[in-house]
């Protein structure tokens, strides 16, 4: 099942790292409630204590609560237009003292988005 589906039906998912990148790591700490790990045994320990334990329930509440707020429909738009007006702000701090038309619009632009 791939990640986002697993989340959508309110499953832990199990990543063997692989230096993948998640999304919205700034505002999601993802380590919470997923299983992620370097080798594919400690995935399966991590597993075991994590239903021993009784808490995949909390987990799994999480992830339901995770794709709802952030990746499913407008709301992983809103955020992905969000990170991009951050992104673009940032780099228009960056750029020299001269006014530069192209990027003065842009801003502006970007500024008028709604939140």
């Amino acid at each position: 099942m791939r990640f986002y589906q697993t989340l959508a039906a309110g499953r832990i998912p199990i990543l063997i790292d692989t230096d993948i990148k998640l999304p919205f790591e700034d505002k999601i700490d993802w380590k919470n409630f997923i299983i992620l790990e370097k080798i594919a045994q400690l995935c399966l320990y991590k597993t075991i204590e994590i239903h021993k334990t009784g808490r995949y329930l909390e987990m799994q509440k999480m992830c339901s609560e995770v794709f709802k707020n952030y990746i499913s429909g407008d709301n992983c738009f809103y955020y992905i237009v969000q990170q991009i007006r951050e992104n673009a702000m940032l780099k228009l701090e960056v750029i020299d003292t001269k006014p530069n038309l192209f990027y003065w619009k842009i801003k502006k632009i970007l500024l008028n988005l709604k939140q």
